[in-house]
């Protein structure tokens, strides 16, 4: 059996998400690699900045190894930002973690975790859960 280096499968998960925006085109308007500079002065990372259809955006996160330095390393990143983009720019910017559940079931206190800061978790096997809460369309 083939065993794939974790960096490798975070790269198949990237370009599986990547093929279904760009298959859905008509539907979702992605601006990749974004990066914000938060209140720490550090730059964070997102891996998606989607607009919706009434001009809201949300930054999207791709987990693929959905563990606990994972979830912290998303927790921080958006509590720098967050405040920071509010205050300075008056942006009202909400959070995704697009999660692989590919081959893992979802921990319940990590889920809660990023719940708790406003951050909302989809399993990226639930498209219609995609679709709801990323698309241009309702």
């Amino acid at each position: 059996m083939l065993k794939f280096n974790t960096s490798a499968v975070r790269n198949i998960f990237r370009e599986e998400v990547s093929a279904y925006f760009d298959k859905n085109e008509d539907i979702y308007d992605p601006f990749s690699d974004f990066e914000i500079q938060g209140r720490s002065k550090l730059t964070h990372h997102f891996d998606y900045l989607m607009t919706l259809q009434n001009k809201e955006k949300k930054l999207v996160r791709l987990i693929n190894n959905f563990n606990q330095p994972q979830v912290e390393r998303t927790l921080i990143s958006w509590q720098d930002t967050h405040e920071q983009r509010k205050n300075k720019y008056n942006e009202n910017l909400k959070m995704v973690a697009l999660i692989n559940d590919n081959e893992k079931k979802l921990s319940e206190e990590y889920t809660e975790a990023l719940l708790e800061y406003g951050i909302e978790p989809i399993r990226f096997s639930d498209k219609q859960h995609v679709k709801k809460s990323l698309s241009l369309i309702e």
